[in-house]
């Protein structure tokens, strides 16, 4: 299993082939050190980015993330816990990087479609983390996508105690919905 904190990973030479990771691709920014998870219940949605309009409902991406704790004085950015895989520019296949932190904008996130799954302990939200990491991403021309990452995820946890087959369910119904 890869390392779980990695303060710059932009700055890794680590690169795993199973996870969709090549040589010269640059991983997200972690910016975990400005944000850490906090050792207390945090809500763990499942989060659809609209790419485009128009749009069909499998162009949206889709990712698991929760709030960790405000990065500006005036709270109008908030640092996300993020899991994900994402096609990087230039490549046709999905890359899982692992969980890693960011910035969302407070009004762009509420804007969102966020489906709240449950709230999880910080363990419950590492072994989540786990998962992902122990999730290889779609290959190319498999037909799957980031959609088909995710709902493989949230069965893995259903498997694993962390969520239930409704929570999952409802989660999957709703985020498909037009």
């Amino acid at each position: 299993m890869p390392p779980r904190q990695v303060l710059y990973p932009s700055i890794n030479t680590h690169r795993d082939p199973a996870l969709g990771q090549r040589y010269g691709m640059r991983a997200p920014i972690d910016l975990e050190f400005a944000g850490p998870d906090p050792n207390e219940p945090r809500t763990v949605s499942l989060c659809v980015t609209r790419r485009q309009m128009p749009e069909t409902v499998q162009e949206r991406h889709w990712k698991l993330a929760w709030a960790t704790v405000p990065l500006s004085t005036d709270s109008t950015c908030l640092g996300f816990r993020v899991i994900e895989v994402k096609q990087m520019p230039g490549y046709e296949f999905y890359t899982n990087w692992g969980p890693y932190t960011t910035i969302f904008d407070r009004e762009s996130y509420e804007r969102g479609i966020n489906i709240h799954l449950r709230d999880m302990t910080l363990l419950e939200r590492e072994k989540l983390e786990d998962i992902a990491w122990d999730t290889p991403p779609p290959t190319e021309h498999s037909g799957m996508s980031d959609q088909h990452w995710v709902a493989s995820v949230l069965q893995k946890a259903v498997y694993a105690g962390l969520l239930s087959e409704g929570q999952k369910d409802y989660a999957l119904y709703y985020a498909q919905q037009p």
